[in-house]
């Protein structure tokens, strides 16, 4: 899922500007030491080539020059060192004193190891060498996760300039592996100047900001890591179990991604400030994700705590060393509820007669011997208040108050914890409330992790976006949404803070409360939207961890929003969900697979893995009481990487079916781009939505999944099976890129001795409870006795159907078809990238939102494309779109625009057509919009050319 919205302006500038040739810098490999001390005087340094000159960034270009600035690059087998001048006349004007680095007068530097602009790292140091590091994902849209690298800097203060060393631990690239990393990286050193205002300078030649990854020069002749010290902490929490005279202790839980090489025994120490807060931890790392418990670390305070992890081998070379911001809370006393099992409120269409759960007391074990609870449910929604006592064992008491007397209205249980000698220790309260009849809609979430709305059990099928990312035609063909969707349009009301209030990112960041004008706007939007019957959910945060955005600032947000509203819960989309645990209702991962066709023709993807890993993680986080949703990758990022691709209809389903079995609730993809694009999602999402309806009867029931046992090579086929109603269904699932085979075994299968494809040719034997089937590469089978839906579109026909459009589509002649890649394209203003305009604009498909124009914008819209590898020559163009009425089509001709054809003023439907006598064989064209359609934006769909 993302936030488009800050596109709008430098998709317009960046397809405007012309791409600039790119440079490389040729490091060389020190023959000597560096020491660290921000002076450029190592004999390495004289060896070095000095880079070409900075320029300003091209959008803010000025007149006056570029104080000279430069760099230089070498490199040993461990780490690269850069070294940056920065010629500086007015260093008295100098600032180092703001508390931001990049407050100061400070420099950047930009590297991707493996030089596709797609995933890369910045460190900025400034000039009073206080420093600040980042790491970046799906062409800088995103953040990477939350781990920062050890690395060192010096910084020289002269008397006409400025000096900094820096060197960077090749380790320190922690989330690339070493078998990826290649001889030429992408490089960018920048460089931001507050002596006479804010200037910005650049190495490579940029347009509107640093972060245009696709733009950065190159750097050659670079080592690659250590393929034995290549590791990645991708997580750390920290469970406080004590809190006891200001100490707070517990169990470190880390995650380290290791790669093959690394495998093997490994020491794991947890420092704070450079002091070690835990005794190190003696494991054997194995190749994938691993996870390590440090217990008994020690802390003084709460909050969010940098906390360093080093992992070293066995001979004491270092592996990784970086430090993660973890949030540190401490509950001396907690609630959790059985019953009512969600958000503590009894609903009007649930049966539950009784309040029970245990009370969890987090004081030391020796404090807590021979101690009980007094516990007390009063309140005006108790005709009779309710007392008892009950020991504490192992930190905790359980407790069960007859609540069938229990009224309308609110009411307090408290808790007092009581030593052996009866002296109070800890006192605690929490609020349950018995709900009337919902003033709209009624949604919950019930024990089996269900979404229920208005009393009846819903898996949820739907779609991200399609209120924005579906063009009108679509709109008008599915109005209620495509085959089996749960629901469609308007379904959730927006909470969203950075959308609130822009100027609160810097408390967003904090853990702090968000802005009372956030908090006001959120509660007004609560009181608006709570009765709209077609409401539900709110939708708090979207990749809240990419944003830097606390858990503590969106939880203020998420207990305004279920206090004024319990009907309805709050979801948020991450991919590090189990991080906002206690923010949200509902949390929605999107473990995107990522397809790729690398150059030499090698189709590769994410581990699959990671789906049900994500899932897992929410029910464990959340303690099974938050539901498990999943967004899967529907689109494809070719605007950011011109080796990706959508995924096919296999990887699309595998993904869907991997959170299947790993206990998922819902899915949304979302529409950006290629939901309808292509037609491995475009037929395939309907083929699966009906899929999913039909096995309802299994998902949604109360009856709990079976055991079941996978032997498969490589731990690589997950698996989930059920009996409902004496009917038996199995799904498996393989997540790796090569056809397996798998013995499964489940009680489920007991008394059944065969089982049918559905949806697929064939049947199954089964033998004590026991089958073996084969699975293709990222296939998926689905089994069940008795057999369903034999008059259904298999599997195989499908895949068929698919081939047979795209071939369908191949044959038209369309001079243009598929070739975004030979062409240019630059836009007036649009939500999308100007290269998913490209893929959406020439894929075959005449109704998918390829382009459209901004509402709010005044001046005529215009797309343009410059042939710059192809040289169509037509008598026929086709376009599709909507509001095409005063469309021109326009050539560049002698260095100006000239009106060739303009299209018919009524037209009917979301077609016009241009013909001409004789051939037209442009260098470009320009699509102008002359007359503004009152029935809506301005679209585009398709755009074909024909002989």
């Amino acid at each position: 899922m993302r936030n488009w919205t800050w596109l709008v302006t430098w998709v317009v500038v960046l397809a405007a500007m012309p791409a600039a040739a790119k440079e490389t810098y040729p490091a060389i490999k020190a023959d000597s030491p560096i020491t660290l001390d921000g002076r450029l005087d190592e004999p390495a340094w004289n060896a070095a080539e000095k880079s070409s000159d900075f320029v300003w960034l091209a959008s803010r270009e000025k007149s006056r020059p570029v104080p000279a600035t430069w760099f230089k690059v070498v490199h040993d087998d461990d780490a690269v060192y850069i070294g940056i001048y920065c010629g500086e006349p007015r260093m008295d004007k100098l600032v180092v004193n703001q508390s931001s680095v990049m407050g100061n007068d400070s420099v950047e530097i930009f590297v991707d190891p493996l030089g596709k602009g797609v995933t890369y790292y910045q460190f900025a140091i400034a000039a009073n060498n206080s420093r600040w590091d980042g790491n970046y994902i799906e062409g800088g849209n995103t953040g990477g996760p939350a781990g920062h690298p050890a690395w060192n800097s010096a910084v020289h203060l002269d008397k006409d300039c400025w000096s900094v060393e820096v060197r960077l631990p090749l380790t320190a690239f922690m989330y690339t592996r070493a078998t990826t990393f290649e001889p030429v990286w992408l490089l960018n050193v920048s460089r931001g100047r507050n002596t006479e205002g804010w200037d910005h300078y650049t190495w490579s030649h940029l347009i509107s900001r640093f972060h245009e990854p696709k733009s950065f020069n190159l750097l050659s002749n670079m080592p690659r890591k250590d393929p034995t010290l290549d590791a990645g902490v991708t997580e750390v929490k920290a469970a406080v179990a004590s809190g006891a005279k200001g100490k707070y202790t517990g169990d470190l839980k880390v995650k380290i991604d290791v790669a093959p090489e690394t495998a093997g025994p490994c020491a794991v120490q947890a420092l704070c400030h450079d002091k070690p807060i835990a005794s190190p931890v003696n494991v054997t790392l194995k190749s994938g994700v691993n996870e390590v418990t440090i217990p008994n670390f020690e802390l003084s305070g709460l909050g969010r705590t940098d906390i360093q992890l080093k992992l070293t081998h066995a001979g004491g070379k270092t592996i990784t060393d970086m430090t993660y911001l973890t949030l540190v809370e401490y509950e001396p006393m907690r609630f959790v509820l059985d019953e009512p099992f969600y958000r503590r409120n009894f609903y009007p269409d649930e049966k539950i007669e009784h309040v029970r759960g245990t009370v969890r007391v987090n004081l030391p074990e020796q404090e807590l011997a021979g101690s009980q609870v007094e516990l007390t449910l009063a309140g005006p929604a108790m005709t009779t208040s309710l007392s008892q006592k009950v020991p504490v064992k192992h930190q905790q008491a359980d407790f069960t108050f007859d609540a069938a007397g229990m009224i309308v209205g609110k009411a307090e249980l408290t808790c007092r914890v009581l030593s052996a000698k009866g002296e109070p220790l800890l006192d605690g309260a929490t609020t349950i409330q018995r709900l009337d009849a919902a003033p709209g809609s009624s949604i919950r979430i019930d024990r089996n992790l269900n979404f229920v709305e208005n009393g009846k059990p819903i898996f949820v099928r739907h779609w991200c976006g399609p209120d924005y990312m579906v063009s009108r035609e679509l709109a008008e063909k599915y109005p209620d949404g495509p085959v089996n969707v749960s629901f469609w349009r308007g379904v959730g009301a927006s909470l969203e803070a950075e959308r609130i209030d822009p100027t609160d990112r810097q408390n967003a960041a904090k853990d702090v409360r968000p802005s009372d004008k956030v908090m006001e706007e959120t509660r007004r939007r609560v009181l608006e939207a709570r009765s709209d019957p077609k409401l539900r959910y709110y939708y708090l945060a979207d990749e809240p961890e990419c944003r830097g955005i606390s858990p503590v600032y969106l939880r203020y947000q998420y207990e305004l929003a279920r206090e004024l509203d319990p009907y309805h819960p709050v979801m948020i989309i991450s991919r590090s969900p189990e991080y906002y645990v206690h923010c949200a209702d509902i949390l929605n991962p999107h473990p995107y697979i990522g397809p790729m066709i690398d150059g030499s023709g090698k189709r590769t993807i994410q581990n699959p893995k990671m789906i049900g890993r994500m899932i897992r993680d929410i029910h464990t986080a959340g303690e099974g009481k938050i539901a498990a949703w999943q967004t899967p990758q529907a689109f494809s990022y070719e605007f950011v990487n011109r080796f990706a691709v959508p995924p096919t209809f296999a990887e699309y389903r595998m993904s869907i079916y991997a959170g299947l079995v790993a206990g998922m609730k819902g899915l949304t993809p979302f529409l950006y781009g290629a939901q309808f694009s292509y037609y491995s999602t475009r037929l395939g999402s309907p083929f699966i939505y009906e899929s999913l309806a039909m096995l309802d009867p299994w998902v949604l029931s109360p009856v709990p999944p079976s055991e079941v046992k996978v032997a498969a090579p490589d731990d690589g086929v997950e698996a989930w099976a059920k009996t409902v109603d004496g009917k038996t269904l199995l799904v498996a699932v393989n997540l790796l890129d090569k056809p397996v085979s798998a013995t499964i075994e489940s009680p489920a299968l007991e008394g059944v001795t065969k089982l049918y494809g559905f949806r697929e040719a064939g049947t199954t034997a089964v033998s004590s409870n026991t089958i073996t089937i084969d699975l293709p590469r990222y296939g998926v089978h689905i089994l069940t006795n008795p057999p369903m839906g034999e008059k259904l579109q298999t599997v195989a026909e499908l895949e068929a159907e698919i081939a047979a459009k795209e071939k369908e589509d191949a044959s038209r002649g369309n001079l243009l078809y598929k070739h975004n890649g030979d062409m240019e394209l630059t836009s007036s203003s649009t939500y999308m990238y100007a290269e998913g305009v490209a893929v959406a604009l020439f894929n075959g498909i005449r109704d998918d939102l390829a382009w459209r124009r901004i509402t709010g914008i005044r001046e005529n819209p215009w797309v343009q494309i410059s042939f710059t590898g192809i040289s169509p020559k037509f008598k026929t163009m086709k376009v599709y779109g909507a509001s095409l009425a005063g469309l021109q089509l326009q050539t560049w001709e002698n260095q100006q625009w000239h009106t060739l054809a303009e299209a018919p003023k009524e037209l009917k439907g979301y077609e016009t057509e241009f013909k001409f006598e004789q051939p037209v064989e442009p260098v470009k064209i320009r699509l102008m919009f002359t007359q503004p359609d009152k029935g809506g934006a301005e679209e585009l769909y398709e755009l074909e050319m024909y002989e």
